[in-house]
């Protein structure tokens, strides 16, 4: 998860929240504009949806916030307020991972730990094989978890379509997405038996890496 990115976001959301809290019940010519309320409870429901997905807490925590009462009504953004904070504040202390994502963590690390044993034990090819498939089942897991779409026409999508779109969606960085593509043009290479194209110490680092991915 980039929480430098998502924090940003939040901060953002809580700042246009803050300048209009203090004219909230006033006369009508200061009161907050309809559209000023309204690009805050836009932007504050794609933000938790990008961060959490829609069957998370927060984001049912914000619409019922956001359909309160009246859109003039006071409570809507206050207890939508209180939504984003919270989610601000989980994040910083690493409160968000769920109990699946921290199971599916262990997992991944424990594949790692083989294409690690094996690389150890010469065997380059299926170390970089089994890292590269770990790799492509956390591209589809951080996909799933932010409701990105895994298919396209009914079939999977590749794993450079989840990594292009996972950026884009602002999940990771552009050089993680660079990084993610040379780690998957490795495992493809060893998966379709092009095994001079690619080196032990290059695993090695591939390995390192994406055990540094996959726990973020």
């Amino acid at each position: 998860m980039n929480n430098d990115f998502f924090l940003k976001q939040l901060n953002e959301i809580i700042a246009e929240i803050e300048s209009v809290l203090p004219r909230l019940g006033m006369h009508a010519n200061n009161s907050p504009r309809y559209d000023e309320i309204t690009s805050i409870y836009s932007k504050a429901k794609s933000a938790i949806v990008r961060i959490c997905g829609t069957d998370s807490e927060y984001h049912k925590d914000a619409i019922k916030a956001i359909n309160y009462t009246s859109v003039y009504d006071d409570p809507r953004i206050i207890k939508l307020y209180g939504v984003v904070k919270a989610l601000k504040s989980n994040i910083e202390n690493g409160y968000l991972k769920s109990a699946h994502e921290l199971i599916q963590s262990e997992v991944f690390s424990e594949y790692i730990d083989m294409a690690e044993h094996l690389l150890g034990q010469g065997y380059k090819d299926a170390a970089a094989v089994i890292a590269g498939s770990t790799l492509e089942a956390h591209i589809r897991e951080l996909a799933r978890s932010n409701s990105i779409d895994l298919l396209v026409n009914d079939k999977p999508k590749k794993a450079s379509t989840l990594n292009d779109e996972l950026t884009k969606a602002g999940i990771y960085s552009s050089p993680s997405q660079k990084q993610v593509t040379a780690w998957l043009a490795i495992r493809n290479d060893a998966a379709h038996g092009n095994y001079d194209k690619y080196t032990a110490p290059q695993v090695d680092l591939m390995i390192k890496g994406i055990r540094q991915f996959t726990l973020k």
